[in-house]
């Protein structure tokens, strides 16, 4: 008898492939794809790979062997999907359905249409691209298959939705509310997000040009409340000839007749130009709407500028030259008689020390403030014209403004009458400079170990605090300094800036700016730019670096053993300062020692031996140092019991053997640096 294993060898030698099923009945390949084919027949031309092995008995590789034969030798006509086997009448059924369904809905979703009959959605597309490309009057896109005809009729639709609606409405929403498809939406409406129907727009135009008739001039915010996103566009779409400013908008007519009203200033010393524009007009909004229509530059055509016909706006109003000169008049004979009296004053004498007396008179110029000289002004054009015009009071305040740097300077030229012999010229003192370039460069070695002290915390916010106070205090006394110098080895006046004993002096940010006029290039450069850095009080590395510019600048920076050396000095006499104060608050030490001064003084001295930086820091800031810059000493555990002894004390939680442990912990501590 022969094996079936026999038998399979006996056929593969004559050439017939064949197989083993399940009964071990042996079954030739060409029989299989009848059976198969057969199945595939009775199944409406798709069966599963899995049933054909349960009809046909034979294991699962061969059947997927077999219909991957029958797949190649049909020439596409036979195909599997997901472990389906698909026959060409199955795929022109699905093709038929798509048909229908876009003959009767005029759309099909590849993803649902894939769903429905449990196929692949990428077999699904393929087979629509395949099918349905060459078609002129389908689109089809990622997810969906859909008819011209279909869009046709969405558009249609949604024509008569936009002719329904009366108020602005979301696109989204129509979309949403209606299922208007995309293509539609895309081309009637375009990627707009808000839709306004014709009626609505119509009302808006009508509202605005009724608004122009009336007023001659609109504002954007008023335009912008109508959901009009881009107000000049719009206007100038329904009035070419409209005049634009920044929140504005004016007609031709209104910015003929403004000019007309403005050409009264040829009759007046001086006009508010406020008065003709809208009331809801800024002060910031004149100057624009001036230089926008070249108001200034059609007044003063062909008149030279020191001609008393002149005009000049200041802020709202437009003034002549005649006017301010009136004014300067007034105000030049007040300060002459100003000098005058002066010199009969207690303080006034004869002075030749050319510093004293300088300093005298800059002290006396600062006296000469705005209110006064607006009192006297106001005062004498009364006297002279009786009341004040409308609006004159306010023009007062304006001139004086503009006058007041030359009203100082010439007051100062003639205290310097009185005081200094005109033959005494101004000399530098070399023992003066030489202090002063030592006080200047050793100033700034030591801002700038605060600063390296303040970068040791970690706590932004405290950090951001204590550069905020450097900023107010050092960075300005160095400032302060470095001008004085740069005035001094300029033979400029200095003595504003600095006290007799080379102190900082604290000036009006106004003072540093007159006193930065009368350094030359590169010096008076790199002061403005500190000048901003102090003034903007943010960039702490900005300054140190711009100071350092300027100490190269000026000659004066010393070199790296000297700069160690003073480092040193600072180091040593703020550490003596700082063990004198300890010395007298642990005197005969007890329970009502002044025992948070005395942990604030222990913190510094700790701080500044672990950094070798000098901290200049208020008492609030020692949790601040506790928790950061001294938190890895040795002593850190003490301290921390030595603040919540203090803290119990100062809120009258304490116990009595705590209290007697204050002192005795205090001395412990004081032991370290006494």
């Amino acid at each position: 008898m022969i094996s079936s294993e026999n038998c399979i060898d006996l056929l593969k030698k004559l050439n017939i492939n064949s197989h083993v099923t399940t009964d071990d009945t042996i079954i030739t390949k060409k029989r299989v794809c009848e059976e198969i084919k057969k199945e595939l027949d009775r199944s409406n031309g798709r069966i599963a790979l899995v049933d054909l092995v349960n009809k046909i008995h034979v294991d699962i590789l061969q059947i997927e062997e077999d219909c991957e034969y029958l797949i190649q030798k049909s020439k596409n006509k036979i195909s599997i999907n997901n472990g389906d086997l698909l026959s060409e009448v199955y795929i022109n059924n699905l093709i038929t359905k798509i048909n229908d369904s876009l003959e009767i809905y005029g759309i099909v979703s590849i993803h649902d249409f894939s769903q429905k009959n449990v196929l692949s959605v990428d077999f699904v597309s393929k087979l629509i691209k395949e099918k349905f490309s060459s078609k002129p009057n389908v689109i089809i896109n990622s997810n969906e298959i859909y008819t011209k005809e279909f869009v046709k009729q969405q558009k249609n639709i949604l024509n008569g939705i936009l002719n329904s609606i009366t108020i602005p409405t979301t696109v989204s929403s129509i979309q949403n509310q209606y299922q208007i498809h995309d293509e539609a939406i895309q081309e009637i409406l375009g990627d707009i997000k808000i839709y306004y129907p014709k009626l609505y727009i119509n009302a808006q135009k009508n509202i605005i040009q009724n608004w122009l008739i009336q007023n001659s001039y609109i504002e954007f915010d008023f335009v912008k409340q109508y959901n009009i996103d881009n107000p000049k566009e719009f206007l100038k779409n329904i009035q070419p000839d409209i005049h634009f400013c920044s929140n504005f908008a004016f007609t031709k007519t209104y910015c003929e007749q403004f000019e007309a009203n403005i050409g009264e200033i040829k009759q007046e010393n001086f006009i508010n130009v406020m008065n003709w524009l809208p009331l809801s007009f800024q002060l910031s909004d004149v100057s624009e709407f001036l230089n926008s229509l070249s108001l200034l530059k059609t007044l003063n055509m062909n008149i030279d500028k020191s001609d008393d016909d002149y005009v000049k706006q200041l802020k709202n109003f437009l003034v002549k030259n005649v006017y301010i000169k009136s004014c300067y008049t007034i105000l030049k004979n007040y300060i002459e008689k100003k000098s005058v009296a002066y010199a009969q004053t207690k303080e006034y004498k004869i002075e030749t020390d050319p510093k004293r007396s300088t300093f005298l008179i800059q002290k006396e110029v600062k006296r000469l403030n705005q209110k006064e000289l607006i009192d006297e002004l106001t005062k004498q054009i009364e006297v002279t014209n009786g009341e004040l015009k409308i609006d004159e009071n306010e023009v007062i305040e304006e001139i004086v403004k503009i006058l007041k740097e030359n009203l100082e300077e010439d007051y100062k030229n003639l205290l310097k009458s009185i005081f200094i012999p005109q033959n005494n010229e101004y000399k530098v003192n070399i023992n003066e400079k030489l202090k002063l370039s030592d006080l200047t460069s050793r100033k700034f070695i030591n801002t700038k170990m605060k600063l390296e002290a303040i970068e040791c915390f970690k706590d932004d916010t405290v950090k951001a605090k204590l550069i905020d106070e450097l900023f107010n205090t050092d960075f300005d006394e160095l400032f302060v300094t470095l001008l004085a110098y740069s005035l001094m080895i300029n033979l400029h006046d200095y003595t504003l800036f600095i006290d007799e004993k080379y102190n900082a002096i604290k000036v009006d940010p106004i003072e540093k700016s007159l006193a930065l006029k009368n350094l030359d290039n590169p010096l008076s450069d790199l002061f403005n730019q500190l000048f901003e850095i102090l003034n903007d009080k943010k960039d702490s590395t900005a300054y140190i670096e711009k100071a350092s510019s300027i100490l190269d600048e000026l000659q004066i920076k010393p070199d790296n053993d000297n700069i160690e050396t003073i480092k040193k000095e600072i180091i040593k006499l703020n550490k003596n300062s700082l063990i004198q104060q300890l010395k007298e608050n642990t005197n005969n030490i007890n329970e009502n020692s002044n025992h948070p001064l005395i942990l604030h003084l222990i913190c510094l001295l700790i701080f500044q031996d672990t950094y070798h930086l000098p901290l200049f820091v208020t008492g609030k800031y020692v949790p601040s140092l506790l928790k950061g810059p001294i938190k890895q000493n040795e002593h850190h555990a003490e301290l921390l019991r030595y603040q919540k002894l203090i803290m119990n004390k100062l809120k009258k939680k304490i116990s009595e053997a705590d209290l007697k442990d204050l002192p005795e912990l205090s001395k412990s501590l004081t032991k370290l640096f006494i």
